[in-house]
């Protein structure tokens, strides 16, 4: 299991850097709407929230936006090793942000999405932080 880890580890640096690039922007396209759906679900202990279109309409803006931030403040420039304070304020911002937008979005496209208190919201953008966390701060190996 150990070798298959490192093997795992080497191909994955042997990339190319547009598709590590691609890697963690699709894990963040995915991350981002399961914790939001979760973070609903935790609030409204109930799933009828899933039937709506517009649940997915304001994941989506959630996603898009927070997919911005990301890229604008140069967040998959690289793999990081471990989480500095930079990125820690950029994820902070990321979440922030998206947060931000989909209140906004919620309120002026008028949507039947659940709507949450501040507290609500920001436990959604820790949940964010959080998978972002884990993801970006694997233990990956050093480069010779």
């Amino acid at each position: 299991m150990y070798g298959l880890t490192q093997n795992f580890k080497i191909w994955l640096f042997g990339l190319d850097r547009w598709k590590k690039r691609l890697l963690q922007i699709t894990f963040d396209g995915l991350a981002t709407p399961v914790a939001l759906l979760l973070a609903f679900f935790m609030r409204l202990e109930t799933t009828d929230y899933l039937y709506r279109l517009d649940t997915y309409i304001g994941v989506s803006i959630a996603t898009l936006a927070i997919l911005a931030v990301f890229t604008g403040r140069g967040l998959y420039n690289n793999l990081t090793r471990h989480i500095s304070m930079e990125t820690a304020y950029t994820i902070t911002v990321g979440s922030a942000a998206s947060c931000a937008v989909l209140l906004s979005g919620t309120l002026l496209l008028e949507l039947e999405a659940p709507r949450f208190s501040t507290i609500d919201l920001c436990n959604a953008c820790m949940r964010v932080c959080h998978c972002y966390a884990l993801f970006h701060s694997w233990p990956w190996p050093k480069r010779s």
